[in-house]
């Protein structure tokens, strides 16, 4: 049997190149956690919830990991140093064992958080929105962060057509305990309004989405309002989050298959390098016959 078809030279190839993919899946998760950490961070403040910057944090962490492990995997299997290749199965169980045991907490909370997120979302916009924001920093960073995602996201308060909750919100209480005139009061903020596809800045009619008074937002009944975003943040929360999650986990497939892969041809790898290595040794020459070079011979 030539060096070619030799079963440690293919148990080395294989690690080799599911090590590289490793790698290529490492740089895409760390690029979704700091795209999520940049684009999306108002969802902490708005939610009162740390669980968005913890899931960017994570993602970054993961990521780091899995380049890390990939390293070691392909230096080991391309040198043969059983060592590494050791190193590199014990790694991946337990990083399957941890994956297992995040998605089995994850789905036992998943009802729990969802209304608990709901909640306080419904807290900062009636307690905290536009609410002294001169003088208290949080309120400033709630009203900033709301308003930035209603834009993004093209949502408006909580619920779909839950604009009515604009009326509870000590923002629009101060104006109507303060001799604003009712028929020109702004039922929701401009955040609230539809946009230009293009421009983000221009609102479309400004005055119609703010104070129609005989149907949204006054009311949900009535004629509709083409102006005026009808989507709940929650929801539209949750979308966004979903396509992250998704993204997540069509590659976490992939990573599944490519770990157990990876751990299997890492072991046999291993033996066959220690088989090598004493069969060596027996025939009277050191494993090590160079110095700082490992055995590619199988």
């Amino acid at each position: 049997m030539g060096k070619s078809d030799s079963p440690g030279l293919i148990y080395r190839n294989i690690v080799v190149i599911i090590s590289i993919l490793f790698i290529l899946f490492s740089i895409a998760i760390l690029s979704a956690g700091i795209w999520f950490f940049i684009e999306r961070n108002y969802l902490s403040s708005v939610t009162r919830s740390d669980l968005f910057n913890a899931g960017s944090i994570i993602l970054f962490v993961c990521g780091c990991v899995i380049f890390i492990v990939s390293f070691i995997g392909c230096f080991g299997a391309y040198r043969g140093i059983r060592r590494m290749l050791l190193a590199y199965f014990g790694i991946n169980l337990v990083v399957v064992i941890l994956a297992v045991i995040a998605g089995c907490v994850a789905a036992a909370f998943h009802g729990e958080i969802g209304s608990i997120v709901k909640s306080n979302m419904n807290e900062t916009l009636i307690t905290r929105y536009r609410n002294n924001t001169h003088n208290t920093t949080l309120n400033r960073i709630v009203t900033q962060a709301w308003d930035r995602m209603q834009v993004r996201l093209n949502c408006c308060a909580v619920e779909d057509e839950g604009w009515e909750v604009y009326q509870q919100s000590s923002w629009y209480q101060y104006k109507l305990h303060n001799n604003y005139e009712i028929s020109k009061i702004e039922l929701v903020p401009e955040s609230c309004c539809r946009r230009a596809t293009y421009d983000w800045e221009r609102i479309i009619n400004q005055r119609i989405c703010q104070t129609t008074q005989g149907g949204p937002p006054k009311t949900s009944q009535g004629s509709p309002n083409h102006f005026l975003n009808y989507d709940g943040c929650y929801n539209a929360a949750k979308k966004a989050l979903s396509e992250l999650i998704w993204f997540v986990f069509g590659f976490g497939f992939v990573l599944a298959a490519l770990i157990i892969g990876g751990m299997v041809s890492a072991i046999c790898l291993a033996k066959k390098i220690k088989k090598a290595q004493k069969e060596k040794v027996i025939g009277g020459r050191s494993p090590n016959r160079t110095p700082g070079r490992r055995i590619h011979e199988y």
